[in-house]
């Protein structure tokens, strides 16, 4: 039975998640100190939101324990939290500290690399992402996962530079599609803004030699959700027009746009929006970036990810498993 107050929801692609047929207190794999942490927080949510009772608190508390399958540590429920709220109330929303660059082989020798929010000049992030890439190719990864949910934005240069492998030596995107727009170019283990006149400003790079793949275009699922903003918006969209690429998940949070300076006779500097970012072809967002596949089930906000509930992650990890790359040998 599909619907939201059935046991079954129809999430993508026409793949169910479905709830087990036991209890929330029967829910397997969570640690104790986790399923406290969500009982706790479900419990306040239904104390505290506005029309309570017009809420299906058994379904809600369900699908949110299903969400946190597997969670061993509190910050390994939040997606089920964030869910939760905002399935009791859609101005109901969880603040949270991100957890950083995280990596890790999936099964079917899919690379999965979480790129998280980076702030200030991000050398370090940089080269723990290329770092990360490196590894996993050395490792034989045949397609790959570029997580960038919860990366609400920050300094986008070090993502670039350390998410290049996967980009290309090529233009990535610019703000806006004019033809005298500042272009983004990836370019061996450095990301530069690239100005009409030719000239290139180094705007981020890893310490040591840049990585190439082994196999130059192989596929890349790029998951996003509603708070992927700014800079993450960015590098959603450095990856869209990119050929053998699809992304999953929801809409992004609608900051993709350009900013520009405009200085005020006594110094002041007015940040006026006035435009909005566009991919490798040119191609502007509206300020929001959306999926090639809508799956609408948050995951957990966790380095390590995925755990086997995140319905986002198994959807796109199908489709890299189902390309020729990836096919078994």
């Amino acid at each position: 039975m599909f619907g939201s107050r059935g046991r079954c929801r129809l999430i993508a692609g026409g793949v169910a998640l479905c709830l087990s047929q036991v209890s929330t207190a029967q829910t397997p794999s969570m640690s104790p100190r986790a399923r406290a942490y969500l009982q706790g927080a479900l419990d306040t949510l239904q104390s505290v939101i506005i029309k309570s009772d017009t809420v299906s608190w058994q379904h809600v508390r369900d699908t949110a324990f299903l969400i946190a399958g597997g969670a061993q540590e509190e910050r390994d429920t939040y997606g089920a939290v964030a869910w939760a709220l905002r399935r009791a109330n859609s101005h109901s929303f969880l603040q949270a500290r991100p957890g950083g660059v995280a990596w890790r082989m999936l099964t079917g020798r899919v690379g999965y690399v979480r790129v998280p929010q980076i702030n200030g000049a991000g050398v370090p992030a940089a080269d723990s992402i290329h770092g990360a890439i490196r590894s996993l190719d050395s490792a034989g990864a045949c397609g790959w996962i570029v997580d960038l949910r919860s990366n609400g934005g920050g300094n986008m240069w070090p993502m670039l530079a350390g998410a290049g492998p996967l980009l290309g030596d090529s233009i990535v995107g610019s703000f806006g599609d004019r033809a005298l727009a500042d272009r983004w170019l990836y370019r061996d283990g450095a990301a530069f803004l690239l100005k009409p006149d030719g000239r290139r400003d180094t705007a981020s790079a890893i310490r040591g030699p840049a990585h190439r793949l082994k196999d130059e275009l192989p596929p890349v699922a790029v998951l996003m959700d509603g708070i992927t903003g700014s800079s993450g918006e960015a590098m959603v969209l450095a990856f869209r027009g990119r050929p053998n690429t699809r992304s999953y998940g929801a809409p992004t949070a609608g900051a993709a746009t350009a900013n520009r300076g405009s200085r005020l006779p006594d110094g002041a500097n007015m940040v006026v929006t006035a435009g909005f970012m566009a991919d490798r072809t040119g191609a502007q967002s509206d300020g929001r970036v959306h999926p090639d596949s809508i799956v609408d089930i948050p995951a957990p906000v966790f380095p390590g990810w995925p755990f086997a509930t995140d319905a986002t992650a198994s959807v796109a990890r199908g489709w890299v498993s189902s390309r020729p790359q990836c096919r078994p040998r």
